[in-house]
């Protein structure tokens, strides 16, 4: 049996080893990713007003109500009363890229007919909040 080393050959196992070496020592030495802490309500609601106040609205849009979830949990519901001309899937998605850095997840749904947006901010499997986008 003859074996011939082709140096290309050579040359791909060491790059592909050393690949291999550098992943490890990525993996191995990387400090794991701590999440940041969850917002409380009163934090949620500011983020919220600053958020709206970027796009012309003011605090007094706001409404806060409180949803029972157990014995133990409740979550903020925040109702915002939106002008027609307000475009609530801008806002969805600038108000994601504000939270997302935070280890918050923004799924939205529209409830038709009367076209109210609602966001959950959800950090790990748990619904924390609703924003609630009422056109007027």
């Amino acid at each position: 049996m003859n074996i011939s080393w082709n140096p290309r050959h050579i040359r791909f196992g060491l790059l592909i080893g050393a690949s291999l070496a550098l992943g490890v020592a990525h993996v191995v030495v990387s400090p794991p990713s701590v999440p940041p802490e969850p917002m409380n309500p009163s934090q949620i609601r500011q983020t919220l007003i600053t958020e709206l106040h970027a796009e012309g609205l003011d605090s007094t849009v706001v409404r806060t109500r409180w949803v029972e979830v157990d014995s133990t949990f409740r979550r903020p519901e925040f109702r915002v009363t939106v002008p027609d001309s307000f475009s609530t899937t801008k806002f969805h998605i600038q108000w994601g890229q504000t939270v997302k850095p935070l280890g918050y997840e923004s799924p939205a749904r529209v409830h038709f007919p009367d076209e109210v947006m609602h966001i959950h901010m959800v950090r790990v499997g748990t619904i924390h909040a609703t924003i609630r986008l009422i056109p007027s």
